[in-house]
Order: C-alpha cells, then structure tokens, then sequence
C-alpha cells in the first residue's frame, strides 16, 4: 500500500505503521515517513574550521626546538 500524503501527526503515525509492517527498522520508517510529511531533519550546518588548526609552523617557530 502506498503511504498516504499529508503531514497531521495522525498520517505521520499510519505512514510509520505501514512500513514497519513492510519489514522496515523503526529508525527507518521514521526518517521515511517524516520525509514523506516534508517534516524531515534539517541538514545539520558543517563546522567552520578552526583558524589555528589550519595554520603552519616552520621549525623555527617551534618551541619544542632546543637547539634553534
């Protein structure tokens, strides 16, 4: 059976019962039912890398350097 359309708590819940009954993981049926509500997770943003992470050093600056 096709899942229903609409995006109620009560078409979300019937959507998820059918594709369990389908076989599919609780996780899964989830995901796929909120999506199909057009209530799914919003990508999460990446992270701005930090600006000393990406900085390098040249033996000289390194403080571990005894002999410089």
């Amino acid at each position: 059976m096709p899942l229903m359309n609409g995006n109620s708590d009560e078409i979300i819940s019937e959507n998820i019962a059918e594709l369990r009954r389908a076989g599919h993981p609780e996780a899964q049926a989830i995901a796929i039912a909120m999506r199909q509500a057009g209530r799914a997770r919003a990508a999460q943003p990446e992270a701005e890398p930090d600006d000393e992470s990406t900085e390098t050093t040249t033996d000289a600056d390194d403080p571990r350097d005894l002999n410089g």
